[in-house]
């Protein structure tokens, strides 16, 4: 767009009547006010106008109007033409079309916070809403429940089905949920098949446990419909409750997480709250699990250094000998652990 040192239109490329709507003949001789869209205010075109006349260029973002009346960004370069005697003659402005730009930032910044597939909020607006609601609960004096959700059985779903059902079935689940809490609950996907709920002003136990019942009997008497196949998605669900089972938030997600295992060990579509027996027995499996580890690392270990000792006539004896003693060590903690009645004697 060329217009004169009054701003009148005096000339517009093809470019400017596809982006406006605007025939050439309906502008010429016209201000770019047509195009005015209300967002910016007096204040705005004043420091435009004032770092034109100081330095002769101007860019930024512009918002303007469309002839169909549709609000518009775009990204606006002027440039002021004077003559010899430095006076302003005329202004020449190029201007590119942002709006697509601009849908790709918005959609950008939902992704940020929102679950690609599922369109549910992500594990990091999850956490920012759970401290929110610990934050509120402390300052108010009540409680809040954290809701763990494992999908039952989604490994078989896309192992036999495969991976576009498992993810039609993740949008399935992810709607059902939201047709199971109220307005001012929120439900996220933090990560493939495990889900999370909190329930920020809860006032006993058992309104965590009719919105858990409610999630488990809505999916017992759901179908979930791929290609001729009818499943049955179920949950095991895990509760941890602010402030009794943690002060913080990574603190009730973990026994959150603790009691969906205790769900899931029990049988599956099932819930459970949590309670500090839990952590106990899960600190003893997680110990049993690291001893069997290093049981198996020593075994790889006397075979490899017994290999050594063999072929090295006797320089391994010793790194053998401590390998052997430490297996010992372990299995006498192992034994003991699994089975604290018998004789201590091994």
């Amino acid at each position: 767009m060329v217009t004169d040192r009054d701003q009148h239109i005096l000339w517009v490329n093809p470019a400017f009547v596809k982006a406006t709507g605007y025939a050439e003949d309906e502008v010429i001789g016209q201000t770019p006010h047509l195009l005015h869209s209300g967002v910016h205010d007096g204040e705005f075109f004043e420091e435009m106008f004032k770092t034109l006349h100081d330095k002769g260029s101007w860019q930024g973002e512009i918002w303007n109007r469309r002839k169909s009346g549709e609000v518009y960004p775009e990204w606006l370069l002027i440039n002021v033409i004077r003559d010899k005697e430095g006076r302003i003659t005329h202004y020449a402005g190029l201007y590119n079309d942002t709006s697509q730009q601009e849908h790709v930032r918005e959609r950008l910044k939902h992704l940020a916070h929102y679950d690609a597939l599922t369109d549910l909020p992500n594990r990091e607006l999850f956490k920012d809403r759970l401290e929110t609601a610990l934050t509120v609960a402390k300052r108010e004096s009540h409680q809040v429940a954290l809701m763990f959700l494992d999908l039952d059985q989604f490994k078989n779903v896309n192992d036999i089905l495969g991976h576009t059902c498992g993810d039609r079935l993740l949008e399935f689940v992810a709607e059902q949920l939201r047709d199971c809490i109220r307005e001012s609950d929120t439900v996220a996907r933090i990560g493939g098949d495990e889900f999370t709920i909190i329930l920020p002003n809860i006032q006993h136990l058992d309104d965590a446990a009719r919105v858990a019942e409610k999630i488990l009997d809505t999916f017992n008497m759901t179908y979930f419909n791929y290609q001729a196949n009818e499943l049955i998605a179920s949950f095991s669900i895990g509760i941890s409750i602010y402030p009794e089972d943690g002060l913080d938030g990574e603190t009730m997600i973990r026994n959150a997480d603790i009691a969906m295992y205790r769900a899931k060990k029990g049988g599956r579509n099932a819930y459970r709250f949590y309670s500090s027996e839990m952590s106990r027995r899960f600190s003893e499996r997680l110990n049993l699990e690291l001893i069997c580890a290093g049981l198996w690392d020593a075994m790889n270990c006397i075979l490899s250094t017994s290999h050594r000792w063999i072929c090295g006539r006797g320089v391994s004896s010793v790194v053998k000998f401590c390998c052997v003693g430490d297996i010992q060590r372990r299995g006498r903690f192992l034994l003991n652990s699994l089975f604290p009645w018998r004789k201590r004697r091994v």
